[in-house]
């Protein structure tokens, strides 16, 4: 099975600690955006997962993220990593704003920013920068979502669990990859907005099996990655 990620598609992925969302991210979903035409990918990185991550240029702050994008006659970087020391709704804020448009011509409009290539932000564990605030979503996070497909400016967003992260997230994206969760998330939901069927697929995860549940399909697609593919996660000593 096939599953396409667009240019202009939000995306969710869900999945408890350890179940491989992490590791997937990095192996299957990040070498596949890189082959998007002239797509930029910006990676929010508060828990250093992508150190390592081959050929990614590190920014240090929301003008050099702006600068690098937009403000150079040079190519920008094909994938930007920000490593992140103080990971709150401000920085992420910051961080989108920098990614939108070059500074002070997105609310300008005589001089209106007209994008000319696609940029994706992914957000590892948004509930560091974004917790539940009872549907008052903060302003660059709706407009990121809610106007940004419009621009090519999307969202990866990262979660442990569906409870502790804006719903303006989670209707916004079109795409998800459902692995491990826990009950709660299960029934609350999956079984609540995507369907019996979707719950039950979910609920029946093993460790590093996951669930691409889309708008684009007309049922969702279950993965078995091949055994070895993630390192095994490390055994603990019973108490």
């Amino acid at each position: 099975m096939v599953v396409s990620i667009t240019p202009d598609s939000n995306m969710v992925i869900i999945g408890r600690v350890g179940s491989g969302k992490s590791q997937w991210t990095k192996r299957v979903l990040i070498p596949a955006l890189r082959r998007i035409r002239n797509q930029r990918l910006v990676i929010l990185d508060a828990k250093n997962e992508y150190a390592k991550l081959r050929g990614a240029v590190e920014i240090n702050s929301p003008m050099q993220l702006n600068q690098a994008l937009y403000q150079t006659k040079e190519t920008p970087p094909k994938v930007m990593r920000i490593p992140i020391t103080n990971p709150t709704m401000e920085t992420a804020e910051n961080y989108l704003r920098s990614a939108w448009s070059p500074m002070g011509k997105e609310t300008d409009a005589e001089t209106i920013y007209q994008p000319v290539f696609p940029v994706r932000v992914i957000i590892e564990d948004a509930p560091i920068y974004y917790t539940e605030r009872g549907g008052r979503d903060p302003d660059w996070l709706k407009r990121w979502f809610v106007l940004g497909r419009a621009g090519n400016r999307v969202c990866t967003v990262t979660m442990q669990r569906t409870q502790l992260c804006p719903k303006l997230i989670l209707s916004q994206s079109e795409t998800l990859a459902v692995f491990k969760v826990s009950d709660y998330d299960a029934e609350n939901y999956i079984r609540r907005y995507h369907g019996d069927m979707e719950a039950n697929m979910v609920k029946s995860l093993k460790r590093y099996e996951y669930v691409i549940i889309s708008d684009y399909l007309d049922t969702p697609l279950h993965f078995d990655p091949i055994s070895g593919k993630f390192p095994a996660r490390p055994k603990g000593v019973e108490l």
